[in-house]
């Protein structure tokens, strides 16, 4: 096993920041954002003030769905029925290497890596 990999709050404010610009090029207007419990909670709030939209408390049709990473992808499994909007997207802030379903956004620094990733709020 690889050693475990720490991620900066300043890594995660810059993840969020191309969520954002992502989110900007979408079709339609986004109607909030929803985090994932637990890891998604802290990247909806920030990507919620970014945009300038609600933090929803549930997923509803134009918002985007925020996880903080996937390892096997069983969790965003269950969001896939909201996938019938264009304007809705599912976005993480990390994705390991793994055969689900890709998210339709993910930071451009996904890991290839089995290691344990630790994000600055689980400290």
């Amino acid at each position: 096993m690889q050693p475990a990999l720490s991620l900066s709050w300043q890594e995660i404010e810059e993840y969020v920041d191309g969520i954002k610009q992502h989110a900007r090029t979408l079709p339609s207007a986004v109607s909030g954002v929803y985090g994932v419990p637990r890891g998604g909670i802290i990247p909806a709030v920030l990507l919620a003030h970014r945009l300038e939209k609600p933090l929803l408390a549930a997923p509803s049709p134009q918002c985007i769905i925020i996880d903080d990473i996937a390892d096997t992808g069983k969790t965003l499994e269950q969001f896939g029925r909201y996938h019938c909007s264009p304007a809705l997207i599912t976005a993480l802030v990390h994705r390991k290497s793994c055969t689900f379903a890709s998210p339709l956004y993910f930071t451009p620094h996904s890991i290839d890596t089995d290691a344990w990733v630790i994000f600055p709020w689980e400290r």
